[in-house]
């Protein structure tokens, strides 16, 4: 049941130009999943270990999601919730898109 719980999302940078948005805790716990391929740290250990606590119905889901948004901004991957989105349609296939 806590796995779908939706909440504020997070959005974060997953690779070079592509943003994420987290919205669940099985968001997060896959997001985490990914990360640990490219190295563990001491905060992605605490969100990993506060997701999985919240699944199980031992902690609030919302605790969880503030350790995986402390663990963005200590990663630097975190989009700053005022940060502007561009949008980009697309046009005729093949022809690009432009911007919103």
């Amino acid at each position: 049941m806590h796995n779908m719980m939706l909440f504020k999302p997070v959005v974060v940078t997953a690779e070079v130009g592509d943003k994420r948005e987290i919205c669940s805790l099985s968001d997060m716990i896959e997001f985490l999943e990914e990360w640990a391929k490219t190295g563990e740290t001491r905060t992605w250990e605490m969100a990993m270990r506060a997701c999985n606590s919240a699944r199980a119905g031992e902690l609030d889901p919302q605790i969880a999601r503030d350790a995986f948004v402390a663990f963005a901004r200590r990663s630097k991957i975190l989009v700053p919730e005022d940060a502007k989105h561009i949008i980009v349609k697309p046009s005729v296939a093949g022809f690009g898109g432009f911007a919103m």
